[in-house]
């Protein structure tokens, strides 16, 4: 714990205080200190020109501190000179889930360096990604990585290289890959997950149940 190194990266990206009626100071586990050095090389590595834009899983148990933990992977991510200024977008798969997180997020502004942005419709979201040179953290379910009325396939959002997906649950949405017939329609349906994953050639993705 204290080699120097280590010691300091722990102050700088392990430390957030939570505003309750009272000031809370929380800090990283082993557990959540260790994933997330992990992650962030794993994403660094992912997200160059010749990386797999994959970032890889982090699993977790109920009440390991899931938030808490992508909380300080965003805050060090944000902050990682080879990164160059990132894009985060969090991806959630329930409305309560997003608000829930959102709000970790909006008290770790010490951490963070900014405040984070909801997308509220399918529109907002291509708007905040396709109108960002870099930085930001923006939040969105799953559910808006829908196409929208007139439109066969989803279109590229971004074609930068450092915009990083994290995905909350992603073991109860990351299924759709494969194409379905409609039998009512003619037309062959693919899931969520595949229209986000499509939507940036260039994204890193973190996917984090």
């Amino acid at each position: 714990m204290f080699d120097q190194g280590r010691f300091l990266d722990f102050i700088r990206s392990f430390c957030l205080f939570e505003e309750d009626g009272q000031i809370i100071k929380k800090i990283a586990a082993y557990h959540q200190f260790h994933a997330v050095r992990a992650a962030v090389e794993s994403v660094v590595k992912a997200s160059r020109p010749d990386g797999d834009k994959k970032g890889g899983v982090v699993w977790h148990t109920q009440g390991a501190g899931k938030s808490i933990e992508m909380a300080c992977l965003a805050g060090t991510l944000l902050t990682d000179p080879r990164l160059e200024n990132p894009t985060l977008v969090m991806v959630t798969d329930r409305q309560d889930l997003d608000g829930q997180l959102f709000g970790v997020f909006a008290g770790a502004g010490d951490l963070l360096g900014e405040s984070p942005r909801q997308a509220n419709s399918r529109q907002e979201l291509r708007d905040l990604l396709g109108n960002r040179p870099s930085g930001g953290i923006i939040f969105t379910t799953i559910q808006k990585f829908a196409t929208q009325d007139g439109e066969d396939k989803f279109p590229a959002l971004s074609e930068r290289h450092n915009i990083v997906v994290i995905c909350d649950e992603a073991h109860r949405t990351q299924y759709g890959f494969k194409g379905r017939f409609d039998t009512k329609t003619g037309e062959i349906k693919y899931g969520y997950p595949f229209r986000g994953r499509d939507s940036s050639r260039q994204t890193s993705a973190l996917l984090n149940p």
